[in-house]
């Protein structure tokens, strides 16, 4: 089974796929799919039975067809969904222009890391009530699997609702600080 999920992982690697998004398809680490692709290139010099079995998987598995137009569509959606980060901040009381500011940072280091952001700020039109506000939030944040906490989200009503919800959804969680 190993051997196999690591030949797969090699052949995709092969074709283009970046290791972060083998990893996603296989719910590993890229770390992982890194020491997969090395292991492979090692048993494959010195291991005449992985060999065979490699050359056997790779004649067997035509990849152009899993990837057909409609595959790779599917397999976009996935990852998307997969990277889609969410920004968590206090907004209501505080000065708009500090709160843009940090909120754009934020989108801009999730970016720099990989990630497709959701910023709240631009989906939500700036005299919104607080209600309709959470509502057209909290529907985003459903389409996320992280979460990013911006400093003093705690300190707000509608960020802790959010937090719960992430949570509970078991949403992977991001700290501002800790991004490069």
């Amino acid at each position: 089974m190993v051997e196999g999920r690591y030949i797969i992982m090699d052949l995709l690697r092969e074709k283009g796929m970046m290791y972060e998004q083998i990893g996603y398809l296989f719910d590993r680490d890229h770390s992982t799919v890194v020491a997969a692709v090395k292991n492979v290139a090692n048993f494959r010099e010195t291991d005449m039975e992985f060999r065979e079995k490699y050359d056997t998987v790779k004649r067997a598995v035509d990849l152009k067809e899993l990837l057909e137009l409609e595959m790779e569509d599917e397999l976009e959606k996935v990852l998307v969904s997969k990277r889609k980060a969410y920004i968590c901040g206090k907004v209501t009381g505080l000065d708009r222009m500090e709160v843009e500011l940090l909120f754009n940072e934020a989108e801009s280091k999730l970016r720099a890391n990989g990630y497709q952001p959701v910023n709240p700020l631009k989906i939500v039109p700036e005299k919104t009530g607080w209600i309709k506000a959470m509502r057209l939030c909290i529907n985003e944040l459903l389409g996320c699997k992280t979460i990013l906490l911006l400093p003093g989200w705690n300190k707000s009503r509608g960020a802790k609702l959010e937090m719960d919800i992430a949570r509970e959804l078991e949403l992977n969680f991001l700290s501002y600080h800790k991004l490069k």
